[in-house]
């Protein structure tokens, strides 16, 4: 409470919250003992930093990665920052771990397009066609992005010299995983239903204006 109340203070007589770009704050301090936040205190903190447009990051370097008994501390709190700051380096090796997720991301999208052009070669509706295809190919995306992702913990949490030039490597192949397989299963179907849609769309148009379509109509008719 007292800290609010030094916030608020600050905000009154010394700094105006719009000039504020982020409040950084370890949510079990690490140095110098160890000292837990409050819940009530991170809440109010949460709240202060919406209503003024403030960015809330957690410095994570020594609470992360399940140190606290949940993945990181924050979920203890039950509060979402915007910022987690784990203190891993972005390398080249980040890049070589891009690469490899390019790879898994594209096969898993190549797959899920091939099973909904079959469905639809075989006269399934477009959008039965994506349900049936994304209920097929969802156990397979499941398990290959979370084993893979659970594969490569033990190299995140190494703390030998060998392994730290490789850690960067892991966690961007481990967690744009997790994020791709979102976007496997729900933004390609997604991307690919606007897709047929819009060539449909277009191609009414054309040929509303060029006439095409009143001409088939006029044949009909006759």
């Amino acid at each position: 409470q007292l800290a609010l109340e030094e916030l608020a203070r600050m905000f009154r007589h010394d700094v105006l919250p719009e000039d504020i770009a982020a409040f950084l704050i370890e949510p079990i301090q690490g140095e110098g003992g160890y000292y837990p936040a409050s819940a009530e205190f991170l809440g109010a903190l949460r709240e202060i930093a919406d209503e003024n447009g403030i960015l809330l990051m957690f410095d994570e370097v020594q609470t992360g990665f399940g140190r606290t008994g949940d993945w990181f501390a924050a979920d203890g709190y039950g509060v979402t920052p915007d910022v987690i700051i784990m203190g891993k380096a972005i390398s080249m090796f980040s890049l070589f771990g891009l690469v490899a997720l390019s790879g898994v991301v594209v096969n898993d999208s190549l797959i899920m397009v091939d099973f909904m052009n079959k469905a639809r070669e075989e006269g399934v509706p477009l959008r039965q066609a994506v349900i049936d295809s994304g209920t097929q190919r969802f156990r397979a995306i499941i398990l290959t992005s979370f084993t893979t992702a659970a594969g490569l913990l033990p190299i995140m949490f190494e703390t030998s010299v060998q392994a730290s030039s490789v850690i960067p490597m892991a966690i961007s192949l481990s967690y744009g995983i997790l994020f791709a397989t979102a976007i496997t299963l729900f933004l390609v179907p997604s991307l690919y239903m606007l897709q047929i849609d819009g060539f449909v769309r277009m191609r009414q148009i054309v040929d509303w204006v060029l006439g095409r379509q009143a001409a088939a109509d006029v044949s009909k008719t006759t």
